[in-house]
């Protein structure tokens, strides 16, 4: 893929996350107003510290008079004007979130001009009382780089270019206006060379395209991040809320769209008997407290067996093994799953973490149509044919045969290697809506 479809997708994928990418923008600017106020914080308190009690580490500088005071005085100003600049930036940012969202670039823009000026406003105080070819080689010039690399949580990789930009101008004009060849430093000394002035200056604009080039990056994993949340709910959406997270990471990694298909599938479906008898006497509260312990696990089991719970069914539920994947042996998963289910209830029963309670479980593999249902705002995969309606009339045989698990000599003829004789016939039994009678197994 060129870097041109790169950037359309990236782009495009911008336009559709905006309000997403707008907010995140908001959260990392108070973020970034946040660390450098606390930053500034700290430096007011070392420097205060050391003026109060150890003012003999301090240049003799800091003591001459500016403008009626010392310049230590200013000096910690100049990093309250910092603090409160920053402080009064991070309450503004969440304004344009809300009610100017249209000029919040402009205002970014704005922002990268006043904030790359303090160093510049730093370096022109110290000229008051140095030489200003030595104030260009104090610590106040590194702070064009903290701005410049502060900017990368702005996520823009313009307005990181732009800073180191304008921080290059700045510091080329101070050059200009200010430095000039004393006697003790001619204009021949390497310090007053524009060639250094210059590369100085190149390396505010690498340092702005760099800290551009990161914030961008962190900016496409953002977005990647939004669209594969995007994509996970959109699955669990289709698929209903029961679908493993193993299913749904299978799903994610396959690019294609789920188009309506006729594919191979086992069917099962599950019935609580006497439920109704059962939740007579019980109120709302205890029915649902017991229909939740009673089919967390199923639902776990399912789950295992590779198979999703396609729709509940009140006292039951309908579960479909091979769709939207298959692993190949999906009437084996759903006996085995089946028969999971059976024996924990059965030892949920025998110490009372249930009261008495049995199913019915019938089973049934065959072609089936599979597809989504539904409108724009509100799908639904389902699966659909014969095989569906013959696995719930089989299940509804359970209580004809006091039975708990019967399949169809569909489900017999593909599991049969792994049967060792437990399969018992029923015979052929005539179901609802079949002229000829279907063969019946019981398992359980």
């Amino acid at each position: 893929m060129n870097w041109s479809t790169r950037l359309q997708e990236f782009r495009a994928a911008e336009r559709a996350y905006e309000t997403q990418i707008r907010h995140e923008t908001i959260i990392s600017e108070k973020l970034r107003g946040q660390v450098l106020t606390v930053g500034f914080g700290f430096a007011l308190i070392f420097m205060t510290g050391v003026w109060l009690f150890v003012p003999y580490l301090l240049p003799v500088e800091f003591t001459y008079t500016l403008y009626g005071l010392q310049f230590v005085y200013w000096f910690l100003l100049y990093f309250l004007l910092i603090i409160f600049y920053e402080a009064m930036i991070r309450l503004i940012f969440p304004y344009f979130e809300r009610y100017a969202p249209q000029r919040l670039i402009l205002f970014q823009y704005l922002n990268a001009i006043e904030e790359i000026s303090l160093p510049s406003i730093f370096i022109i105080l110290f000229c008051q009382i140095i030489e200003p070819i030595y104030a260009l080689l104090m610590p106040p010039v590194f702070l064009y780089f903290l701005f410049i690399i502060m900017g990368i949580l702005r996520l823009n990789f313009k307005i990181s270019l732009f800073t180191g930009m304008v921080a290059a101008l700045q510091y080329l004009l101070l050059v200009m206006f200010l430095i000039e060849p004393t006697e003790s430093l001619p204009a021949e000394h390497i310090l007053f060379s524009p060639t250094q002035h210059l590369l100085k200056a190149e390396m505010l604009i690498v340092a702005g395209m760099m800290s551009g080039v990161v914030g961008l990056e962190i900016k496409r994993r953002m977005l990647n991040s939004f669209q594969s949340i995007e994509e996970r709910n959109r699955i669990t959406n289709m698929f209903g809320q029961h679908v493993s997270p193993a299913v749904v990471d299978k799903l994610l990694s396959q690019p294609t769209e789920f188009t309506s298909e006729t594919r191979p599938v086992c069917v099962m479906f599950l019935d609580i008997r006497n439920f109704t008898t059962f939740s007579e006497d019980k109120n709302p509260a205890e029915v649902v407290d017991y229909l939740n312990h009673l089919f967390a696990p199923m639902i776990e089991i399912i789950n295992q067996h590779h198979g999703i719970i396609n729709k509940f069914l009140g006292d039951g539920f309908m579960a479909v093994f091979g769709a939207p994947l298959s692993t190949g042996n999906d009437t084996r998963n759903a006996v085995n799953a089946a028969r999971e289910i059976i024996d924990l209830i059965d030892r949920f029963c025998e110490t009372n973490q249930l009261p008495p309670t049995r199913i019915g479980i019938g089973l049934h593999t065959g072609e089936a149509v599979t597809g989504h249902i539904g409108s724009t705002e509100r799908k639904e995969y389902t699966i659909i044919g014969d095989v569906v309606n013959l696995a719930a009339r089989i299940e509804q045989l359970n209580k004809q045969f006091q039975a708990q698990l019967l399949i169809s000599e569909a489900v017999k003829i593909a599991i049969a290697p792994d049967l060792d004789g437990d399969a018992t016939s029923l015979g052929g039994v005539l179901v609802k809506g079949r002229i000829e009678p279907v063969q019946i197994y019981q398992l359980a």
